[in-house]
């Protein structure tokens, strides 16, 4: 059923309002009444529409994260085109850079930055798995949460920036980071995990040079 014009323009409003507060504020200190100023509608219109500031940000938030599962569930097709999907990975969080920015900062909801891991980690971890059948899945599952951390650091540098480069750029950089995975990966034989990767090569200690 379509939505009335009038009722998305007040949702609309509502959000952009919450979303530049929290730019300000933490969730847990915002009232109906300071959304509803600076949105400039009634407490009774934001009640026909929310329950709370809570019920609000997490429309906000499942908006985000259901335009990012469209993009995991394509089918990428055999020998996937990483560019191209991390390029449309970024540029949903670009459509939603207000959500990102604040989410990012201080007063963000620490689910974003999880949630949004969660939603691309089976799909990453699943080419992984087809691509290096020998690598195991402690493994995989570690090499899983290095570059899902550097990838939300370079989206948050991203968004402290401006937004200023274009997601394929941004997706080529993340790409070209974290290609240290794959390189080792490919180079695995046998059922290779976290125990067998300590006992290849040794770590050492770089010595001090004699006085």
């Amino acid at each position: 059923m379509k939505i009335d014009k009038r009722i998305t323009t007040t949702r609309e409003s509502l959000k952009r309002s919450l979303l530049k507060i929290m730019r300000e504020e933490p969730i847990f200190r915002i009232a109906v009444k300071d959304i509803c100023k600076r949105a400039n509608v009634s407490r009774g219109t934001f009640y026909l529409h929310y329950r709370s500031p809570y019920d609000l940000l997490e429309e906000i938030e499942d908006e985000l994260f259901a335009d990012i599962k469209a993009v995991v569930d394509k089918d990428l097709g055999p020998g996937p085109d990483m560019v191209r999907f991390f390029r449309d990975i970024l540029k949903v969080l670009l459509k939603h850079q207000d959500t990102i920015i604040v989410n990012f900062s201080t007063h963000g909801h620490l689910r974003v930055q999880a949630t949004i891991s969660s939603l691309i980690h089976d799909r990453m971890v699943g080419i992984w798995r087809y691509e290096f059948p020998d690598v195991g899945f402690d493994l995989l599952e570690y090499a899983y949460a290095f570059c899902a951390g550097g990838a939300l650091g370079i989206v948050n540098a991203w968004g402290r920036g401006g937004f200023v480069e274009n997601p394929d750029d941004v997706a080529r950089l993340i790409l070209l980071l974290g290609g240290g995975i794959d390189t080792t990966f490919a180079h695995t034989k046998g059922n290779w995990n976290i125990r067998t990767l300590q006992q290849s090569e040794p770590f050492h200690e770089p010595q001090n040079s004699p006085a």
